[in-house]
């Protein structure tokens, strides 16, 4: 259970949601989400290595590595429905474990994806990763404003969480999606209706990853419009998981 924030954890789960975090960020930004829904839903953010209480572990630089790596963790926790919900980054994390899970025959119900176009579109950017330490940052907070000043101003603090922030920008530059077999369950695309980072019209791409429905939703606010206001991303994971028998639904294995 290390790869999992467990606060949330529910005797006897019809349904399970993990949660992947955006780059940099650990599993925390979602610590407050078990609340919002019932005791049935067992929600479970994801904790990537690189932060948190695995902070001493290396982060990992591939998108695909990393994917293997989240599918293993996952599976013996997919023992019952569950759906994908990732913001950013973890929007591709999370639809690569979804496809890796589909092949072993624990297909997730739905995959939400957050605030990040289509993985086949790619990066929308220029690339950073090359930037040194100083330029890297200034990027990052003229793209996202993300990073709290007391942390870009604490070089202990920023020693932290710098090296797990640039290991997942490098995973996301380096990931070159490779056409295959599209999940076969609904995908759910929302983003922030102002997001300066990725608008609206580039959500649309995520219908290219599912050969079952698409649907997509905006929310008030820009890329991080979930930290100012979650409920409509709860709101659409409680459409998803809504009705889930426990014993399987459409995307586990019959």
């Amino acid at each position: 259970m290390s790869w999992f924030l467990t606060v949330g954890r529910r005797a006897h789960p019809r349904v399970r949601v993990f949660c992947f975090p955006w780059a940099g960020v650990g599993s925390a930004v979602y610590r407050l989400w078990p609340a919002a829904f019932s005791d049935d839903v067992e929600v479970l953010p994801i904790q990537l290595p690189g932060r948190g209480w695995r902070v001493s572990e290396d982060p990992v630089r591939d998108l695909e590595v990393l994917a293997d790596q989240v599918t293993e963790a996952m599976l013996p926790l997919c023992d019952r429905p569950f759906v994908v919900f990732g913001h950013s980054m973890g929007s591709w994390l999370g639809l690569l474990a979804s496809e890796r899970l589909e092949r072993l025959g624990r297909g997730p119900e739905a995959v939400l994806a957050s605030g990040r176009q289509g993985p086949a579109s790619g990066p929308l950017m220029s690339p950073m990763t090359h930037l040194d330490d100083g330029a890297f940052l200034d990027e990052m907070q003229r793209r996202y404003a993300a990073i709290p000043s007391e942390v870009v101003s604490d070089p202990e603090l920023l020693s932290l969480v710098l090296p797990a922030l640039r290991a997942d920008i490098e995973a996301m530059e380096r990931y070159r999606h490779r056409p295959g077999p599209k999940v076969s369950c609904p995908i759910v695309a929302i983003g922030g209706e102002s997001d300066p980072v990725v608008p609206v019209r580039h959500l649309v791409t995520w219908a290219d990853e599912t050969s079952g429905p698409f649907d997509l939703h905006t929310a008030p606010g820009g890329h991080f419009y979930l930290e100012d206001d979650p409920e409509p991303a709860h709101a659409l994971i409680r459409a998803a998981t809504r009705g889930v028998a426990p014993e399987f639904g459409a995307g586990s294995s019959r």
